[in-house]
């Protein structure tokens, strides 16, 4: 380990970018690099750690696809029975992907009306509450279970009992070709649900918890201003300097205007 040197790192980005690699799975493959480096300075079986020298590669900006409400409509009308309500779960909540497909109903607190998110990217659980209108989704979901403990269940074409429903990819894909909607992937459900709550004035650490993010700077990404938004923050910008150029510019004008003397002072 001692005999590996910042350069060796650098060839080693290198080739991987030629192999047709990422720069964000090179990056990863950094991050493990300098973590085992730093381990073995611990352990006394390295001295330094080569890759702090190594810059990381720059990464394009995250792929966003905010969900439109026309889009949503269409999208919940070619659904089918049993992905409806996935897609409403996660318009609602920000809930990932596999913490809906394995969604339990003792998560569930129908009395408090909140959802206990266990089995988290983090591994730390986190609290959702639950709306007026998906609290009346879980009443009618409840009431179809026939005791299952998941909370996500389909009903099977050949045998009609109805089980588990751990994946709905393809009954996405298809609902998205039904509706005309393109470029969309279920993880942009997440996004389109963190961004409409920043849009509505939401603030940032509320968000942070929402998802479950680490860091708000992760929640950062979706504080982007859309072409409406600007429009309304320039017109309110116009209408204050409106205000502000009839009460209190034109009272300053007569000082703005006056001439100084020979030495630099105002007349009286």
């Amino acid at each position: 380990l001692r005999n590996v040197s910042p350069l060796m790192i650098e060839k080693f980005k290198q080739k991987r970018l030629k192999e047709g690699i990422k720069p964000a799975s090179v990056n990863r493959e950094l991050s493990v690099l300098k973590t085992a480096f730093n381990i073995a300075i611990k352990w006394k079986m390295a001295d330094e750690n080569p890759v702090r020298d190594v810059r990381f590669l720059r990464q394009p900006d995250p792929r966003e696809r905010i969900l439109t409400e026309e889009e949503e409509k269409r999208l919940l009308e070619a659904s089918t029975e049993h992905l409806k309500p996935v897609i409403m779960i996660a318009l609602r909540t920000g809930m990932r992907k596999g913490e809906i497909a394995n969604l339990e109903w003792e998560q569930v607190d129908m009395r408090h009306r909140e959802i206990e998110v266990t089995k988290t990217k983090s591994g730390k659980k986190r609290i959702i509450p639950v709306s007026g209108g998906l609290y009346e989704l879980f009443l009618s979901m409840r009431g179809k279970n026939g005791g299952s403990e998941f909370v996500f269940q389909y009903e099977d074409p050949k045998t009609g009992e109805r089980k588990h429903l751990k994946y709905f990819r393809r009954a996405f894909e298809s609902a998205c070709r039904r509706a005309g909607i393109k470029k969309l992937t279920f993880h942009d459900l997440r996004h389109t649900f963190a961004s409409r709550l920043v849009r509505a004035g939401v603030d940032l650490i509320t968000v942070k918890d929402l998802l479950g993010h680490h860091s708000v700077k992760t929640t950062e990404r979706y504080t982007h201003s859309g072409q409406e938004q600007k429009r309304k923050a320039v017109e309110i910008l116009g209408n204050q300097t409106s205000g502000i150029r009839s009460e209190k510019v034109l009272k300053l004008a007569p000082i703005c205007h006056t001439e100084e003397d020979d030495e630099g002072r105002i007349p009286a």
